[in-house]
């Protein structure tokens, strides 16, 4: 179980993260976004000015802090990918860049100095985590969550196909029903996960994801609905 660690959140990417809410990662990270885990949010150097106004510097830098919450299967990954609650997310003022005085506020091992920043979930020790939070002033933030009636979109593209996936959860309270966007029931906690549909007039298959014991472990159930 780890207790500290950093999670890259970049300007373009193919996971559905939501910044202060919902983490999505590979399973490779799981030992360390373990629920109760301290992290930081990183992102890496600006490649695009458009995303200027979304970031707080060009610059390699941290932008806020949270603690990891619980975790679900991606059931729409053959990878065993996985979703984590993002739980008392503080954004920073200012940016904390990653260097300070010509050098780093991560302490690299020299195993991995030669790619080091390609991982994207970096366990860190208590000094590292400390030493990033003293350099901010939190403020408090409001997750952006997807609209009931217009899920959080996204697009992928394979060769020539285009195809439209949507992710939609709901958090909090924990263990009782409540309808999704198409008055279904899902059974708490729990998530909506929505996955590709190549014919744009065709609804999204939607599954819902329970780690409840009611009214049975690991349920898991499939529906249809319009997205």
């Amino acid at each position: 179980m780890s207790e500290f660690a950093v999670i890259a959140q970049n300007d373009e990417s193919t996971w559905d993260d939501v910044k202060g809410d919902l983490y999505h990662y590979p399973a490779t990270y799981q030992a360390i976004l373990t629920p109760g885990c301290r992290v930081i949010y990183y992102k890496g150097k600006m490649l695009d000015c458009k995303y200027a106004s979304e970031r707080l510097s060009p610059y390699p830098h941290y932008f806020g802090v949270g603690v990891i919450g619980d975790s679900i299967l991606d059931p729409g990954s053959r990878k065993k990918d996985r979703y984590c609650e993002i739980l008392n997310y503080q954004g920073f003022e200012e940016a904390v860049l990653a260097k300070s005085g010509g050098k780093y506020l991560e302490e690299i091992p020299g195993s991995r100095a030669s790619n080091y920043w390609r991982f994207g979930v970096r366990e860190v020790s208590r000094e590292v985590y400390e030493r990033i939070c003293g350099m901010a002033r939190l403020v408090s933030y409001t997750p952006t969550l997807p609209h009931p009636n217009g899920d959080l979109e996204s697009y992928h593209i394979e060769g020539t196909k285009k195809s439209r996936y949507t992710t939609y959860y709901e958090r909090n309270p924990f263990y009782r029903r409540r309808p999704s966007p198409s008055t279904v029931s899902c059974v708490w906690p729990a998530r909506w996960i929505s996955r590709p549909s190549t014919d744009p007039g065709a609804p999204a298959s939607s599954t819902c994801i329970t780690t409840s014991p009611f009214p049975s472990q690991g349920q898991q159930g499939s529906i249809q609905r319009q997205t």
